[in-house]
């Protein structure tokens, strides 16, 4: 069954992505006040689901069936100002016990 936190998970998740002066990638989760960072957007991406799996406590189990993807991507992210971008909740045809 899965736990309270896990169905508490919302569809979209505000994440603002800034590329720092080192050349790392920045992710923040304002609403959630968390944050991550990573070498490429790819990395960035699996990062900021690890930081939502982590902070909704979600089993092993259901990570499989869950990932958050941006709604709009971009490749114009720079290190003068965030990009906003919106991750929504993406489930691969996946039955969630109950």
């Amino acid at each position: 069954m899965p736990t309270k936190k896990i169905l508490e998970l919302p569809s979209k998740i505000k994440v603002a992505i800034f590329r720092s002066t080192m050349g790392v990638y920045i992710a923040e989760l304002p609403d959630y006040d968390l944050h991550t960072e990573a070498d490429s957007i790819q990395e960035l991406a699996f990062n900021v689901n690890d930081l939502i799996y982590a902070y909704f406590d979600v089993d092993k189990e259901y990570q499989k069936g869950i990932w958050y993807r941006p709604v709009d991507g971009t490749n114009q992210i720079s290190s003068q100002k965030s990009v906003p971008l919106v991750f929504q909740k993406f489930l691969p045809a996946y039955n969630f016990k109950h």
